[in-house]
């Protein structure tokens, strides 16, 4: 019912377990039948299952041979997709599925977007969920066969075996999102298959790709079920029922899944998505009491059936992210790191593992076991995009770079064994990460918040035409002056990550991590880890605020808490990311960004607060209470006000006749109506009878609490608050002299009728059995009126039935034993020509003249409306009672008046044409025993505006998102347009030795140009000290007292392939003493084993095995030699020098310390063979990085109403370049000397020439007190890093 809150599938049909069953001479086909649900287009009855967990169901039966063993057993039914959803989508098909159609409608964006899904449109097979298994290539013998029909009998049971698979279900939840004072609804709604080779791209299943979208459908145990919030519910109050998002889903175990929304997931970040498999252990499904709806089922039942560990009930979900993000997973309280690379994640895998991919943002994680939920928080990230003077190769050679991220221009410039070797952490490729470490330092965080998602070819001009295409997106363009002919170069993308609050945290026992950083604990536990046992823990229930008038006044000594203003830590996290943007900006314009890489252009992209604003201080959705897109719920009184003392909403008996207390937003008022009762020593009972119901006798000394329990007893009257009964007693002897009665007519969900407008009738006093001096006055006034929604008249009709022979007359019902008691009719009703469903039509059952107002009510909400979807398939409208209230005005005559009050955009309206409903048609009933007419006059005409027609669920939610995507992209644009007007300089690094900021043309820099103090005036690391080497910062240097072992130099070489390579380790320090440590050897760019060198190669490039390096006392000196060897292959074409590095391992040194700035050496190998012979990489062709991992085009991050033709670009950073940089130029950075007192100018560079990247990142430095230098310390060149 997309009026009370729009739910786009739950599971209505739960697992059920059975064993034990004997049959006795009973036919196959009667021993199962799954029901079509209350009726043949009920399709979530399509979601049953059935094990039968010792073949006791089938045993003897002709489908099972012997009947030993368990099995599974599916309802047949197909389930469908919303028929507004089939029929935008197959009217888009039919025209030949056009990018530029603006008709699309509810057809969804990612059905218009791969065309791997397009064939679900318009094959009906490939719709749905129930037979996935059996065709993807996880299950490759699964089948699921219909079963236990008897063709001479002409049933069909609804039955399907399956063999081969088993289903389990996946319970979602996204955060509820409050905009604009209404919630946000993005499903998810859709769930596709995909093959454990495609997962992760737009490939899905290939040919068995099948598509499944949850539908709005009814639930007959709604009102029984609770909500969704993520909670563990131990009590519920079954109110309106409703369901923020889908959160149920059944899918066959041990697949791979993308789900799908409607709109862009990312913008529920303000809480942790949860994805869990359910109902496979002990605990209820849904948390509620064991008496609801539990579903239990054997779990060595399932393992049985699948022949399979507890570990394997898993599955791989995707999910495409629309925005830049980083996200942070867990899983039992603990955080899980990223896998580096696709091919890491498996059903095998631990729980939480995921990849996200760093252009197409389609992240890829396991969700396994059913103790714990998989539970992801979204960290908001600053994108960047640099423009860099470098060559590919020089960059690569020095960076880790996830191979999807790397622009396909360069496929031939990566080793074809590069993706599959990729692994940062744990793999055998060892760089310096050059890039991230020194930027990490610029901007003084941790190198782990930096990730490089894109590589492309580059130039000036590439980010202004970036930021001209979404100016609502890149906020800062900042660009310098290059020289003519340095215009290319490399364009680097970069993420910037805010900090992880609940990084370091573990809860133990069920807790989870909030956005403060600290564990939430299950009840029964406590502490800072939820590792403390609370015994006979007991939680006091929070009462929900009424909304309702209280009785008697609350408490009012109470203090109200209100918000003291300290942001969480999330948000504080949020302002430090912006401030961490705003460093770099300085950076770049002051001259102080240096990478190691000549930046020539930035562009910056600010994410957005919490209100949606782009680079915003989160303070423009704040309600009264200090909440972001809040309701002002979290501070109000039980009046509804903030901060207010619960007594504003008291109802006075003077204040009655206020007719002022409507909804102003809605136009709604309720009717307010007074009972009068007057007389002279009035005694015994009365009695209040309202639409042909009365109530039990009351006294005249009755109290509020009596009167109002049996007036809302009535069936008749719905909601009612009796604020009121005022006693008067006579003046003189017995009884009462006056009774007044206020009573008003209110609404609440799931009780009818709902009182919308005036009412069509009045309480009325039942006075018989008074007794005294007599009654003078009793009489019902109508004090206010009431009033229905703004700008809409509401529906009235008047049935009655006459009698046959004489059409004017209207049957008298006083008569019980009169001909007309078993008279009878039907009406019937059908959608007007023009309504959104047209051609929807029913009939009641048969309603007999008799028939009270709530009899008559029951029969037109009993009526099945039907009619014919887009793909000819039968659908089903409900009349229900939220729609409709029926009066009788005179209960001896059959007649009755039905008023139609449909709410603003009601799912109702859909068969009215602009409110106005087309009148009943009645007809008598069969055998009626007096010859009946049927007349149906329509009182009023219904009126509805245009503005409060429906629209369905998803366009809904798809209108609502565009509305704020379009608010929050206006005020980004402003902010863009006002950043571009004022452009500022990318000023190029300025090195300068001795002004006490290392950067990456020095090896140190202590603010000085002395010598002898361990950083020499020419910024060099001086022989027997160890320098901090952090770019930005200033040096600081020691002479260790312990002995200390480092390598001479950073990179040694080139040396020829077949001869070896060596490095020079040296010590310094106390060398009295006999040290040793133990060096690996790891690739770079060059490799180590044949297999993964070229298809065309010969042998490896070098033996990677590493050793022992020992040191006798008074030595200093050592060498360390690694075979190199020819390959056969000519590779110098694509890189200058293949490189590996040898590492001194710190955690095996024996006697001594390692100086972490110099404990790796790069050896670079020159290519000896003849440049004829066959070239590198030699395969037949060059294979592509990674699968493709998204369509051409991509939606925008909030799809627009209607949906627009088709999705924008892919959101990456950087457009691709189809043409490779030229060459750069062969300038290199100077470094000048900082002046000294009396010096104008600095002095100019000293001979040698560094490298301009760094190699290592800082490390601490070695304490103790410096001793003397030993006689014969060498001399060392500078150590650049």
């Amino acid at each position: 019912r997309r009026a009370f809150g729009a739910h786009f599938g739950k599971a209505t049909c739960y697992p059920i377990e059975i064993k034990n069953l004997a049959f006795t001479d009973t036919p196959d086909y009667a021993r199962l039948r799954f029901s079509n649900g209350p009726s043949s287009e009920e399709v979530a009855w399509g979601l049953c299952t059935l094990y039968d967990t010792d073949g006791s169901l089938l045993q003897g039966s002709a489908f099972i041979e012997g009947g030993e063993g368990a099995y599974v057993l599916k309802a047949k039914k197909q389930h469908e997709w919303p028929p507004e959803v089939l029929r935008d989508c197959q009217a888009w098909a039919s025209l030949g599925y056009p990018d530029d159609y603006d008709g699309t409608g509810t057809c969804l964006w990612w059905l218009r977007t791969y065309d791997t899904l397009r064939p679900s449109v318009v094959d009906g097979a490939k719709r749905g969920m129930v037979q996935q298994g059996a065709r993807g290539s996880q299950y490759p013998s699964a089948s699921c066969d219909e079963i236990l029909n008897d063709d001479a009998e002409l049933s069909d049971n609804n039955v399907l075996l399956c063999t081969g698979l088993e289903y389990v279900i996946l319970k979602t939840f996204i955060p509820t999102k409050i905009v604009s004072g209404s919630e946000v609804l993005y499903g998810p709604v859709g769930y596709i298959n995909q093959k454990d080779a495609f997962f992760g791209s737009s490939s899905f299943a290939g040919d068995d790709t099948f598509v499944d979208i949850y539908r709005d459908y009814t639930d007959p145990r709604g009102e029984q079920m609770p909500p969704q919030t993520g909670a563990e519910t131990e009590t519920f109050e079954p109110v309106d029922p409703r369901y923020t998002q889908t959160y149920l889903a059944t899918l066959v175990n041990r697949g791979y899944y993308r789900i799908q929304y409607t709109g862009d997931i990312g913008l529920f970040d303000q809480g942790v998505l949860e994805y869990q498999l359910v109902g496979l252990t002990d605990k209820p499904l849904l948390g509620s009491p064991e008496d609801e709806f539990a579903m239990v089922v054997d779990i060595k039942f399932i393992q049985a059936l699948l022949g399979s560990p507890e570990d394997e009930f898993a599955m791989v979900v995707d999910i495409k992210f629309m925005k830049a993000v980083n996200l942070a997973f867990y899983y039992d309280g603990r955080q899980v790191l990223a896998a580096p690379r696709r091919d890491k994640i498996s059903l095998n895998a631990v729980p939480g593992l995921s990849y996200m991919d760093p252009v197409s943002k389609i992240v890829s994680f396991v969700v396994k076991g059913t103790m714990s939920p998989v539970r992801i928080r979204q960290l908001e990230v600053v994108s960047v995009a640099f423009g860099v003077v470098a060559t590919f190769d020089s960059f690569f050679e020095d960076n880790f770079l996830d191979p999807n991220s790397i622009d396909s221009s360069f496929n031939d410039m990566v080793p074809p064994t590069y993706a599959a070797n990729y692994d940062p952490e744990g793999g055998n490729i060892v760089k310096s990460n050059t890039f991230v470490r020194n930027l990490a330092s610029v901007l003084n965080i941790n190198p782990a918040r930096l990730r490089v998602v894109n590589i492309v070819p580059g130039n000036r001009r590439r980010l202004k035409e970036l930021a001209q295409k979404e100016p609502h997106k890149w906020k800062h363009l900042y660009q310098r002056k290059l020289e003519e002919g340095d215009d290319e170069g490399l364009g680097v993308d970069f993420e910037i990550s805010s900090v992880d609050v609940c990084a370091d945290v573990t809860c133990f026992n069920g807790g989870d991590c909030n956005d403060e950083g600290e564990c939430d604990c299950k009840t029964g536990f406590g502490g800072s880890n939820c590792t403390v046992t609370i015994v006979n823990a007991t939680q006091a229930p929070t009462p929900a605020p009424s909304s309702f008038a209280p009785t008697s006044l609350p408490e009012l000594n109470a203090p109200t808490l209100k918000p003291t203003g300290q942001p969480t830590k999330k948000a504080s996290a949020f302002d430090e990311l912006l401030s961490v943007a705003d460093s770099l900006v300085v950076a770049a314009s002051d001259g102080t960004m240096d990478t190691g890489y000549e930046v020539s252009e930035i562009a910056v992209a600010l994410p957005p607060d919490q209100c949606g604003v782009i680079g915003g201080n989160g303070l423009s959705c704040v309600d009264a209470c200090g909440v972001a897109n809040g309701d002002n719920s979290t501070c109000a009184d039980v009046c509804g006000i903030p901060y207010g003392d619960g007594a504003s909403c008291l109802v006075i008996a003077g204040g009655f006749d206020d007719c002022d207390h409507g909804d102003s937003s809605t136009g709604v008022m309720s009717e307010r109506q007074l009972v009068l009762l007057r007389g002279v020593n009035v005694a015994g009972t009365y009695a209040l009878s309202f639409n042909g119901a009365t109530t039990s006798f009351l006294s005249v000394y009755s109290t509020v609490d009596s009167v109002s329990a049996a007036v809302s007893a009535l069936d008749t009257i719905g909601t009612v608050l009796v604020t009121s009964v005022a006693v008067t007693n006579a003046a003189s002897g017995s009884g009462v002299s006056a009774v007044d009665i206020q009573v008003e007519f209110q609404r609440s969900p799931g009780t009818h009728p709902l009182h919308y407008g005036a009412l069509p009738n009045t309480l009325q006093l039942v006075t018989a059995s008074l007794t005294g001096g007599g009654v003078t006055l009793a009489q019902t006034d109508v004090v206010c009126a009431g009033t229905g929604h703004a700008g809409m008249t509401y529906e009235e009709q008047k049935v009655a039935v006459k009698a046959g022979a004489d059409p004017s007359t209207v049957l008298s019902t006083s008569n019980a034993s009169s001909p007309s008691s078993t008279s009878s009719f039907r009406l019937a009703l059908t959608a007007g020509k023009g309504a959104e469903l047209e051609n929807v039509t029913g009939t009641t059952e048969p309603i007999l003249a008799t028939a009270t107002a709530f009899e008559f009510s029951e029969a037109l909400a009993a009526m099945t409306m039907t009619y014919t979807a887009a793909d000819l398939t039968s659908s089903s409208f409900e009349l229900t009672r939220e729609f409709f209230e029926v009066s009788k005005a005179d209960a001896d005559t059959a007649e009755w008046v039905v008023r139609f009050f449909f709410a603003p955009l009601s799912d109702g309206l859909d068969i009215t044409v602009l409110g106005n409903v087309p009148p009943f048609v009645g007809t008598p009933a069969v055998a009626n025993a007096v010859a009946v007419s049927v007349s149906v006059v329509e009182q009023t005409s219904g009126v509805v505006q245009s503005s409060d027609m429906p629209v369905s669920a998803t366009a809904l939610a798809a209108a609502q998102a565009a509305q704020e995507e379009a608010k929050a992209a206006t005020a980004a644009a402003e902010a863009a347009a006002a950043a571009l007007a004022n452009p500022v300089t990318v000023l190029a690094v300025t090195h300068v030795c001795g002004d006490g900021v290392r950067t990456t043309l020095e090896a140190c820099d202590d603010g000085g140009l002395a010598n002898d103090d361990g950083c020499s005036g020419n910024c060099t690391v001086e022989a027997g000290f160890v320098c901090s080497d952090a770019v930005g910062q200033l040096s600081t240097c020691e002479v260790p007292v312990a002995p200390t072992l480092f390598f001479e130099q950073t990179s040694f070489g080139p040396f020829d392939e077949g001869t070896s390579g060596v490095a020079v380790v040296l010590r310094m320090g106390n060398n009295a003493t006999a040290v040793s440590v133990r060096y690996s050897v790891a690739g770079s760019t060059a490799v180590s084993e044949q297999s993964v060198n070229d298809d065309c190669a010969s042998a490896a490039d070098f033996n990677n095995t590493g050793g022992i390096v020992e040191f006798a006392a008074f030595e200093v000196r050592k060498e360390v030699s690694v075979p190199l060897f020819v390959d056969g292959i000519w590779e110098q074409a694509l890189s200058e020098y293949e490189k590996l590095v040898v590492v001194l391992v710190a955690s095996s040194v024996s006697g001594a310390q390692i100086d972490d700035t110099r404990a790796t050496a790069q050896l670079s190998i020159r290519d000896t063979d003849h440049q004829n012979q066959t070239l590198g990489w030699c395969l037949s062709e060059a294979p592509s990085l990674a699968p493709t991992n998204s369509p051409s085009h991509d939606p925008t991050p909030a799809p627009t109403l209607p949906p627009t033709p088709g999705p924008s670009s892919t959101p990456t950073l950087a457009p691709s370049v189809t043409v490779l940089p030229s060459p750069l130029p062969t300038t290199e950075p100077t470094l000048t000397l900082a002046p000294t007192p009396g010096t104008m100018e600095p002095t100019s560079l000293p001979s040698f020439k560094p490298t301009a990247a760094p190699t290592l990142p800082p490390s601490p430095l070695p304490s103790g007190t410096p001793t003397a230098l030993p006689s014969n310390s060498p001399t060392f060149k500078p150590s650049l890093a």
